[in-house]
């Protein structure tokens, strides 16, 4: 089942890759609660500027999750620091290391809301939409997309996720991955099918479908519905960007 998903925080700060390919998946931990603005603005400073910093995907604990930054652009999540000529951060992958920005470049990173004190709990709906998440990034990006900790790329100066390993991550992974089954439709209604942010009727429309276009996705349940010609449901179609269509104006192919 698809998770909810939110598009109204887009982050500040994000660049061009500039073709450069995706090789892994960064987890960090956000070191607090509610920190849907804090990565909106770039994170806070004492003198009011900001840290320039953006997340591709916020994880909270009520399994929301926030898209900050589309997968396309570049985040600036684990670059690291430079001191005495040597960038802190660095990642290999096979025989290639990235350092610094380059880091940032091929990766895609996330938020896990969690106070990072060993104590604070990572909840069943948080994790499970993450696993969600790094599934459908898999399916995108490629199948072999490991995940990786903050703390093995930034090594003495980060320590995130706390209390959460790779081989965890990996099995919430698997249980969303269980449950994921994504179908071909298309438009059957003659007088076409809006797609929502959302699955509601109040969500914003970002695009209308004309009938017999082909979309594609998963069956979830959102608001009920009744719509004359067409019944009642609250089963709604929605992609990996939580995009969505209500399912009655939809038949499978």
């Amino acid at each position: 089942m698809q998770p909810p998903i939110n598009h109204d925080y887009p982050a500040n700060w994000h660049g061009s890759r500039d073709g450069a390919d995706i090789v892994a998946v960064i987890a960090h931990g956000t070191v607090g609660h509610d920190s849907r603005r804090y990565l909106q603005r770039g994170g806070d400073l004492p003198d009011g500027s900001d840290r320039k910093v953006s997340i591709h995907t916020l994880f909270a604990k009520d399994g929301t999750i926030y898209r900050m930054v589309p997968d396309e652009r570049v985040a600036n999540h684990a670059g690291g620091v430079l001191r005495n000529g040597v960038y802190s951060s660095v990642l290999t992958i096979g025989a290639r290391t990235f350092r610094g920005a380059q880091v940032n470049l091929h990766t895609l990173g996330f938020e896990l809301e969690n106070l990072q004190d060993g104590r604070d709990p990572y909840p069943e709906a948080q994790l499970l939409s993450m696993g969600w998440q790094i599934h459908r990034w898999r399916s995108r990006w490629g199948a072999a997309l490991p995940i990786v900790r903050h703390a093995t790329v930034d090594k003495g100066r980060r320590s995130d996720t706390v209390g959460l390993t790779v081989a965890a991550m990996e099995l919430w992974v698997a249980r969303a991955a269980a449950g994921a089954v994504s179908k071909r439709y298309r438009v059957r209604a003659a007088s076409g099918a809006n797609v929502r942010q959302g699955k509601t009727k109040l969500s914003k429309v970002v695009r209308i479908l004309e009938q017999n276009q082909a979309w594609e996705g998963y069956e979830t349940p959102g608001q009920q519905l009744t719509v004359a010609g067409f019944g009642t449901s609250k089963l709604w179609v929605c992609n990996a960007d939580g995009r969505c269509v209500w399912r009655p104006l939809l038949e499978e192919v």
